[in-house]
């Protein structure tokens, strides 16, 4: 019973989540009426033994009822100790930050726990942002700004968490997706553009059913590099977009532009 609840995940067929991970807590959740049976059956077996010692004979149904106190409170005791084994474990499913910061402690090359770390500064993140403008729109300026710096430090830490993620698997595209969004709000233009091209060759590596439409960010790449004053790199990015989604307007223009700011620089 054990192995036939988790048969479907034991990876001999190829399964979607086997991208992250082979192995999971709630794969067993069916397959633990298998050793279920096997403690029950095992509670009956001594009960019956210890009743066979004593000369006396009893079917096991009623052996596990009506057998010695002995047997019975040895399997009482272990199950107490499975039951509190659970409830410890339960509290690593207390949120997301305690399931996230477990799983990087037990698992240190899982590349989804910083990811999702990450994700929820970015919630915490937005919603100090939210309270730093309602506090600003009630003149309360110093406020606004201490909530301000602390989005900043969640979104650093955020930003050391994913390239903690990158690091491990840097085909990993919803890393690479933060990665963007965090580094743009730090300012740090360069590095948001790097991950933005790591998110496009990562989107072309990873297997087909996980492919995005990512056309998009050839043009955010594009602005992303402008920012940065990397004319140069801008084009590129501009080029690909406008082969995509021929005649949009505000890309040719923002196209125009930087080849314009290059030749500016080489006539200087």
């Amino acid at each position: 019973v054990f192995v036939l609840g988790a048969a479907p995940v034991l990876g001999l067929v190829p399964f979607m989540f086997q991208y992250m991970s082979t192995v999971a807590d709630h794969y067993l959740y069916v397959s633990m009426i298998g050793p279920a049976i096997a403690v029950a059956a095992a509670a009956g077996w001594a009960a019956d033994k210890a009743r066979a010692a004593r000369g006396a004979t009893a079917k096991a149904s009623s052996a596990v009822r009506e057998g010695p106190w002995a047997v019975r409170g040895a399997f009482g005791l272990l199950i107490a100790a499975w039951g509190l084994l659970s409830a410890d474990q339960c509290a690593v499913w207390r949120d997301d930050v305690a399931l996230w910061r477990h799983t990087m402690a037990v698992s240190p090359d899982s590349f989804v726990a910083p990811n999702n770390l990450a994700a929820n500064l970015g919630r915490e993140g937005s919603r100090l942002e939210w309270a730093a403008v309602d506090a600003a729109d009630r003149g309360r300026t110093a406020e606004a700004d201490r909530l301000r710096a602390r989005r900043r430090a969640m979104t650093e830490r955020a930003a050391a968490l994913l390239e903690q993620s990158i690091a491990i698997h840097g085909d990993y595209l919803p890393a690479r997706q933060n990665a963007v969004a965090n580094y743009a709000r730090l300012g740090q233009w360069a590095r948001a553009a790097e991950h933005t091209e790591g998110l496009l060759a990562a989107n072309r590596r990873v297997p087909a059913y996980m492919h995005e439409n990512f056309t998009t960010f050839h043009n955010a790449a594009g602005h992303l590099w402008v920012r940065a004053g990397r004319y140069d790199r801008a084009i590129g990015h501009f080029e690909e977009f406008l082969r995509r989604v021929p005649g949009d307007a505000t890309t040719q223009k923002a196209l125009a532009e930087a080849r314009s700011r290059i030749a500016e620089a080489r006539i200087e």
